[in-house]
């Protein structure tokens, strides 16, 4: 069935001799004003991404030219010694990994998912987001840190991310001639916070400031600052969502806003949320990595149509020990498993394939073979697509760009899982 939001109200009648008599209250459906919340959400995301295509555009332009520059001197043998080589091959190494990363982040942004309330390290997002702002922003804006301790709060990651961008984008604006924006973490004990809000129920609140030297506001315009479509801002420079959207998810953490600005001054935003102690759900990964060889003399199943990464894939497992048999579609894929059945051990595949992708290729092999496996990689999938898939036979998704290392490792933890059953 679907889900129904409701705002529900009651208070107790009482006789003289306090005893209950009856209750009175209202019942409201409130399913239709979420939704709508959800879309506003969603569009002001996109429209975020919008504003940061350029700077992104810029700072992957710089990769691509990091790579090609030092591919380019390996190729035409203008690098003699050893050490220079080894030092173009490190750089290009951490273009990709720097490229990788921007990728993510933008995915982390975007994605489509139910809100996901969990223990969230404050310093760990903020620094996510300025890693991100720093290299699309114009040079002329500078980061200013001020974190203090790890605080934890209970909140939906990619929600804070969104007020975090609005924030910033809206410093950003205020500076056209630069500027700095000071992002700061602090600690406030609930009981005085009360005093200002009387529905402040934690013991203790975590503020983070977002500060700017831009042009700063007036009174009549602090006051209307978190309306809807309200925007100081040019016809062309955004739809004035963005605060509105602040609001919103500050106050749906159970938080508060407030905004300190003057003409000339400058502005700051203190978001204030609920402290949350539970930290068990903080996964930290101490697992060291290996270099070690990681060797196999199973058969895998390529499935790819990129023929640059047939070649990286097909020498990646044969010279591990592995046996491979290609395929560069979905439906040839079907036909190698069908003809090969018994034989093939695990299915390496794309998601975006021709003529029919990965995924349908994958569910019609399974029909012919239901102990069918799979190793999925792909530079994103939606989570419930995420999840049916891993419900249905695909053992891991990897997240392109992958190292041979990640391949092998993964390609041989899997085989060595369904050896043991």
């Amino acid at each position: 069935g679907n889900t129904v939001y409701i705002i529900e109200n009651a208070i107790g009648i009482f006789d003289d001799d306090d005893n209950l008599t009856g209750i009175r209250g209202y019942i409201f459906n409130n399913t239709e004003r979420k939704h709508l919340e959800t879309q506003l959400l969603h569009f002001q995301k996109m429209q975020g991404i919008g504003t940061l295509a350029g700077g992104v555009a810029h700072d992957f332009n710089n990769i691509l030219s990091i790579i090609k520059g030092h591919a380019t001197l390996i190729q035409t043998g203008k690098i003699d010694k050893t050490v220079d080589l080894n030092s173009s091959v490190q750089s290009i190494h951490q273009a990709v990994d720097r490229g990788a990363q921007l990728v993510e982040q933008i995915l982390t942004f975007a994605r489509k998912a139910d809100i996901d309330f969990k223990a969230v390290n404050v310093g760990s997002v903020i620094q996510e987001i300025v890693s991100l702002l720093s290299g699309t922003f114009p040079r002329t804006i500078d980061f200013n840190l001020k974190l203090t301790d790890a605080y934890f709060i209970r909140a939906d990651q990619g929600q804070i991310h969104q007020a975090l961008l609005n924030l910033c984008i809206n410093a950003r604006d205020a500076m056209q001639t630069g500027g700095t924006i000071t992002i700061s973490t602090r600690l406030v004990n609930g009981e005085q916070l009360k005093l200002k809000y009387p529905d402040a129920q934690a013991d203790k609140y975590v503020v983070i400031d977002v500060a700017d030297n831009g042009t700063g506001m007036d009174e009549q315009t602090r006051e209307r600052l978190f309306e809807p479509f309200y925007s100081t801002k040019q016809r062309n420079q955004g739809t004035g969502l963005g605060l509105s959207v602040v609001y919103g998810i500050i106050s749906s953490h159970f938080g508060f806003v407030e905004v300190e600005s003057e003409p000339g001054n400058g502005t700051t935003f203190s978001l204030y949320f609920p402290q949350t102690q539970n930290e068990e759900e903080i996964v930290v990964d101490n697992e060291p990595k290996t270099e070690k060889p990681i060797l196999g003399n199973e058969t895998i199943l390529i499935v790819e149509d990129e023929e640059m990464l047939v070649d990286l894939l097909s020498a990646t497992f044969e010279d591990s020990g592995y046996s491979i048999l290609v395929a560069r579609d979905g439906l040839e894929a079907i036909s190698t498993y069908q003809k090969n059945i018994g034989k093939i051990d695990l299915i390496f595949s794309d998601s975006g394939l021709p003529r029919l992708n990965g995924w349908e290729a994958f569910n019609r092999i399974r029909q012919i073979d239901p102990a069918a496996r799979a190793v999925f990689a792909s530079g994103f999938f939606e989570p419930e697509v995420r999840s049916q898939m891993i419900d249905n036979g695909v053992e891991k998704i990897i997240q392109k760009p992958y190292s041979p290392l990640d391949i092998l490792k993964t390609v041989r933890e899997i085989l060595d899982k369904k050896a043991s059953k």
